[in-house]
């Protein structure tokens, strides 16, 4: 009977240790650069819209591994990008990322007289998903005007909401 009593004890630790599932830090206008920068493996997801505002020159978030679920909102935001590197909300992606909307325009100026441009990625969501997964994501009233001046053809590869995939979906 102690054998039976200590095997079923055994046996909910084990079921309780496996289905245990780390819960979702929940991301606000306040916390969402400043959550995703600190943990950029971990599990988000949004609460409320989020308006990033129009003075965005560079990639809010470098890098993202883990899972953001948007949950149906939307993140806004404005961006004037010099094309120099891969740009988007996030700079690469090989995480997931659904359930979002995403509402922005941006500019993106390429100028090389010198020859030295290179074809770069750019999104409004990511400038690369290299192994990770967009899904249920939309692109909300988004505009993208290019201004391209490069003396060896090279420009930028634009998406609407990536740049480039690598080994990922979509």
């Amino acid at each position: 009977m102690k054998r039976l009593f200590l095997s079923l004890v055994a046996m909910l630790f084990c079921s309780a240790t496996v289905f245990a599932q780390e819960e979702p830090t929940p991301l606000t206008q306040e916390n969402f650069v400043s959550a995703i920068t600190d943990n950029p493996s971990g599990s988000f997801i949004l609460t409320e819209n989020i308006d990033l505002g129009d003075t965005i020159t560079s990639s809010i978030i470098p890098t993202f591994s883990g899972t953001l679920d948007g949950a149906g909102f939307t993140i806004s935001y404005n961006a004037t990008v010099s094309a120099a590197s891969t740009f988007g909300l996030f700079q690469t992606v090989s995480g997931t990322i659904k359930n979002l909307n995403i509402d922005a325009s941006m500019t993106v100026r390429v100028v090389d007289v010198g020859g030295n441009a290179a074809d770069t990625p750019v999104g409004l969501l990511c400038g690369e998903l290299n192994g990770g997964t967009i899904q249920n994501c939309n692109a909300v009233s988004c505009e993208i005007n290019s201004v391209i001046q490069a003396a060896n053809g090279k420009g930028i590869c634009t998406g609407l909401l990536v740049g480039t995939m690598t080994n990922a979906t979509l």
